[in-house]
């Protein structure tokens, strides 16, 4: 059996570190379960102006580490937030 998510309009959290960005996503599949994603990305403008997401290079590794951190972070407060929602 396949679980389809609904994901909402737009992230709940959005921050740059270093030259990437990162998002957190919440999605409410069809079993009322809250799941999130996180997309981790590297923009650029190309030669004609024109943005571009590229691949992570050698001295975005650190950056990468902290933005995982920061997604990390940031959907365990959201599950600590719902926690006590649901408590009362």
């Amino acid at each position: 059996m396949t679980t389809q998510t609904q994901t909402t309009n737009g992230p709940i959290y959005r921050k740059r570190h270093g030259r990437l960005q990162v998002s957190v996503f919440e999605d409410l599949s069809d079993d009322g379960k809250i799941r999130f994603s996180t997309y981790i990305q590297r923009n650029y403008k190309n030669g004609d102006g024109q943005w571009k997401v590229g691949a992570f290079s050698e001295a975005d590794l650190d950056d990468l580490s902290k933005a995982r951190e920061l997604a990390l972070e940031q959907i365990k407060e959201r599950k600590t937030r719902y926690s006590k929602q649901q408590l009362g």
